[in-house]
């Protein structure tokens, strides 16, 4: 189901002209199985906080499983991240967890592209040539996704800064940012073919670190869309 959803979201993205975004992010967000909160715009940028209730939700019965499942595992008391991001892309985003405040910023600056916002999706157009980066709530955060549309893909590289620790890698290839544990990427490619990407540091020091998202697999067909 996640693969199918994916790939409906890459295809949509490709044929859908700049100016009617909105609708297409309007019919993806239909498209989602999770009930999910929605963005909260402020002076700041976009907030997005999974511990918000949701209000009254038409669960199915394996939604209400997940639900469940996910509540008896973090118990009454467990805390998701709180997200801000910019109104542009340049400007990164935060993260409050525990805390601990982590702050990303792609390195070098990208291009300063406007968000559009549409039903709780959050939509960056061409913020490198030929890369889109697309952010959607989520029952435990919030996920990143970027469609790299032509062969060769620009450098995906973040500094990442957080408050109390530093990023680091686990040994199996996870991504430790002050106390969160981001899995490995993964690619869909535009045959629907999956493969794994990875992360690399550098200068991982006091707090911070760069890192770069690898994702130019032999054997892919472009576009790609990178979860």
């Amino acid at each position: 189901m996640r693969r199918l959803f994916l790939f409906s979201l890459m295809m949509i993205l490709l044929v859908t002209a700049a100016q009617a975004i909105p609708s297409s992010l309007a019919y993806l967000a239909r498209l989602r199985a999770a009930p999910h909160g929605e963005f909260q715009a402020d002076a700041a940028g976009y907030r997005y906080d999974p511990n918000e209730p949701l209000g009254p939700q038409p669960l199915k019965p394996e939604e209400k499983a997940a639900l469940d499942a996910l509540a008896k595992r973090n118990g009454p008391a467990a805390r998701l991240p709180v997200y801000t991001l910019a109104r542009r892309y340049r400007g990164g985003y935060r993260i409050n967890y525990n805390g601990n405040i982590i702050k990303v910023t792609p390195r070098p600056p990208a291009r300063n592209a406007g968000a559009v916002l549409e039903r709780g999706l959050l939509y960056f157009n061409n913020v490198r040539p030929g890369l889109d980066a697309l952010y959607l709530p989520a029952l435990e955060g919030l996920e990143t996704l970027y469609l790299v549309k032509r062969r060769p893909g620009p450098p995906l590289r973040q500094l990442i800064e957080c408050r109390n620790g530093t990023p680091s890698l686990s040994g199996d290839g996870k991504l430790l940012i002050g106390g969160l544990s981001l899995s490995k990427p993964v690619i869909y490619d535009a045959a629907g073919k999956k493969a794994d990407g990875e992360y690399r540091l550098s200068e991982a020091r006091d707090g911070r670190a760069l890192v770069e998202l690898i994702y130019d697999r032999p054997g892919l067909a472009y576009p790609l869309l990178i979860d």
